[in-house]
């Protein structure tokens, strides 16, 4: 109607009709099933690992492995107020961002006592905003190759740092 002359690109879209109820609820629950499989395999996988690593060598969360990860890594984060068990959450999130409220569940962190409600927003958003999932870079590696996959993680490191220092600092 604007453009002057015939289109370069015609596409004939087929006829729309109502959906069927039954096809629909068949096709939604097979997608929704898949999805609880895969999530759910992989929560329960790292379920397990986390609870070896809060429990190899001692007992005590703050001297296992996961601690002393945690701990190593407390200072990149001592900006916006987070403490060490929070960044082991987001270090077990790496997997599926599914495990970063499991993480906090099975370490027994009491949100309301490590964090204000602003710091809650800032680690909200880091959670949202950092590295995709171990199946996202999988993906992105057999796609394009390493170099991409290093640079979406640095990249979006990077992005949900800054965006949660803001928000964690200086809201």
């Amino acid at each position: 109607v604007l453009l002057k002359g015939e289109a370069e690109y015609i596409i004939e879209l087929p006829p729309y009709r109502l959906p069927n109820l039954k096809e629909l609820w068949i096709l939604t629950w097979s997608r929704v099933r898949h999805f609880l499989e895969k999530a759910g395999t992989i929560i329960l996988a790292m379920s397990v690992v986390l609870w070896f690593i809060t429990h190899y060598p001692s007992e005590d969360i703050k001297n296992s492995i996961a601690g002393v990860i945690g701990k190593a890594l407390q200072p990149l984060f001592t900006p916006m107020g987070w403490s060490w068990e929070l960044v082991l959450a987001l270090i077990m999130g790496f997997v599926a961002k599914e495990v970063v409220v499991e993480t906090i569940g099975i370490l027994g962190v009491n949100l309301s006592e490590v964090m204000s409600p602003i710091q809650a927003l800032s680690f909200m958003l880091f959670t949202l905003l950092y590295m995709p999932c171990f199946a996202t870079l999988a993906v992105i590696k057999s796609e394009i190759g390493w170099k991409w996959a290093i640079f979406a993680v640095l990249y979006s490191f990077t992005v949900a740092y800054l965006i949660a220092l803001i928000v964690g600092v200086f809201a």
